[in-house]
């Protein structure tokens, strides 16, 4: 059935639903009924229709003979004894056990070594090798920033500079007291002027 296809059934196919629901499988009667199960469900569900006991008896019995053939035809793994010696028995708190606090363990120092490899790359002035975000900036640096910008302020990120033109409206006090970033004034022809 495609996709947006509406299901419209008959008097004929509701009663046939009816019928046949309780001991046929879902996918026979969205074949029979040309619709999606998901369709079927909610149909079901509006009608009252449900499973016998019979059915889901079968069902469940099929299920239990199909991992029974499984079992019996594939051999086990080479971690076998791994899994018995860490399998999570009941009355266990999985975070109590060896294996599994060994591997969070292993975790932790994995990622706090790459952490400081990448400060040092950081420090060095070299780039970063992953997408940790580790050059984190205060709030109050961040709303200033953005608090220049509408101002009219040009602002050099690297430097901590922050350019004024002839059209900026100027922040007297901020440039008196300067705390995150320098004040200069912006050469008219584009480059910017490095001197104080």
């Amino acid at each position: 059935m495609g996709k947006g296809k509406k299901c419209n059934f008959t008097e004929e196919q509701i009663a046939w639903l009816k019928e046949n629901f309780a001991d046929t499988l879902n996918a026979d009667i969205c074949e029979y009924l040309d619709c999606k199960e998901t369709t079927l469900r909610l149909l079901a569900r509006s009608l009252g229709l449900q499973k016998s006991k019979a059915h889901l008896d079968w069902r469940q019995d099929k299920a239990r003979k199909g991992l029974k053939r499984y079992y019996l035809t594939h051999k086990p793994t080479d971690n076998s004894e791994h899994l018995r010696k860490y399998c999570f028995k009941k009355g266990n708190d999985p975070r109590t056990l060896k294996g599994f606090r060994e591997g969070l363990e292993r975790g932790h120092k994995k990622r706090n070594q790459l952490i400081r490899e990448e400060k040092a790359r950081i420090a060095f002035g070299l780039p970063q090798r992953t997408k940790l975000r580790l050059k984190r900036q205060p709030r109050p640096k961040i709303d200033q920033r953005h608090y220049l910008k509408t101002l009219g302020y040009i602002i050099d990120n690297e430097n901590n500079i922050a350019y004024w033109t002839e059209t900026t409206r100027r922040a007297i006090k901020l440039e008196l007291k300067p705390k995150f970033f320098k004040y200069k004034p912006y050469e008219q022809d584009g480059n910017i002027c490095h001197q104080p």
